[in-house]
């Protein structure tokens, strides 16, 4: 397949934070692991909630980042320093259901 097919992230989503423009967990785990290897420097000039950082975290890559605005800087730092969230991006788990749930949708 030629297409990705990631949902958005809802409201009461696990990997929801307070930022508009949120990349979903899925997409930049694709991106990041297709393009990149253990201890890999990711960059992310535009850091918004952490999803990136947090990707990289989980799947032990290095990142440096930049963020101008000290509200996300600070939803970025309580992102990366909770070890269950960090360690529910590395299980995969939330993919496959949603994988699986999509499937079915589809009647697959």
């Amino acid at each position: 397949k030629d297409v990705l097919e990631i949902p958005t992230i809802s409201n009461g989503s696990w990997e929801r934070y307070d930022h508009e423009t949120q990349k979903p967990v899925e997409l930049l785990r694709k991106a990041i692991l297709s393009s990149t290897d253990k201890g890999d420097l990711v960059l992310d000039p535009f850091g918004g909630s952490g999803s990136t950082f947090a990707v990289a975290e989980a799947y032990e890559r290095k990142w440096i980042g930049i963020e101008k605005e000290t509200y996300y800087c600070d939803i970025i730092s309580e992102r990366l320093s909770d070890s269950e969230h960090i360690n529910r991006i590395r299980s995969e788990v939330d993919t496959r259901e949603s994988q699986k749930r999509r499937k079915k949708l589809r009647g697959e």
